[in-house]
């Protein structure tokens, strides 16, 4: 029997996706469950409704992801820390960085920055994962006070 899944089964498919199961499963498990439709003309149209609609949300993310790297990557945070002969005191924290990028009206949070470590006295690229394979570079300057 065939049969569109409207939730994640485990060991037999994701949401939206059309897979084969035996009547007594789909009677007994998926369906008082609420996990599956049997595939008919209707149920057709509406998964490629929901399949069309769950693209469009995608292409908007990729869009805005877009636009917020081109964004991120026009920036140049520059930061100050005292030091005393070429050691600096303090470091540059994912916080303080997010907060000067939430000043320029960019919006990002601490979980688009992976393997981030604390900055000391140079110059610096961090990396920003925006959505999926979308990753921009964040230049930051921290300099002697």
């Amino acid at each position: 029997m065939k049969v569109i899944l409207l939730q994640d089964v485990k060991n037999l498919g994701k949401k939206n996706t059309i897979v084969n199961v035996n009547d007594g499963y789909f009677k007994n498990y998926l369906l008082p469950r609420k996990l599956a439709v049997i595939v008919s003309t209707a149920s057709q149209k509406h998964l490629e409704n929901d399949l069309d609609k769950l693209a469009e949300i995608e292409k908007q993310k990729i869009d805005n992801a877009k636009d917020l790297k081109q964004k991120l990557e026009k920036l140049s945070l520059e930061f100050s820390l005292k030091s005393q002969k070429g050691n600096a005191f303090g470091s540059i924290s994912l916080k303080q960085i997010i907060d000067e990028i939430k000043k320029h009206g960019l919006e990002v949070t601490k979980f688009m920055f992976v393997n981030y470590e604390p900055l000391k006295i140079g110059s610096f690229i961090i990396k920003a994962t925006l959505y999926k394979d979308i990753v921009a570079d964040v230049k930051v300057l921290v300099k002697e006070q």
